[in-house]
C-alpha cells in the first residue's frame, strides 16, 4: 500500500523526522533524522549502527513525528535495520 499523496509530498519536501524507539530497559530514545522516499518504502540515513538500529533490530516498533502544516495524518507499519 503506497503513502497518500499528501504525505508522500510531505516527506519529499525533506522534513526533519523524530525517530523514537524503545531502549532495552524499555525507556524511550529519540533522535532527529531526515527521512526520504524510495518508491513506496520510507527510508533515512544512519552513519553508523547506534543505538536507534540496535533498538529497530530488537524491536521494530516506532514512532516517527515531524512538524507540518498538513492536517494530521497517521501510518502504522514496522521498521527494519
Amino acid at each position: 500500500m503506497g503513502f497518500p499523496r499528501e504525505l508522500r509530498d510531505l516527506i519529499t519536501s525533506g522534513p526533519m523526522a523524530h525517530l523514537s524507539t524503545i531502549n532495552a530497559d524499555g525507556s524511550p530514545q529519540v533522535t532527529v533524522i531526515w527521512i526520504g522516499l524510495d518508491n513506496d518504502d520510507l527510508v533515512s540515513g544512519h552513519m553508523a549502527w547506534h543505538v536507534k538500529l540496535r533498538n529497530i533490530a530488537r524491536d521494530p516498533r516506532v514512532v516517527l513525528s515531524h512538524e507540518s502544516c498538513c492536517p494530521l495524518m497517521r501510518r502504522e507499519s514496522q521498521a527494519s535495520s
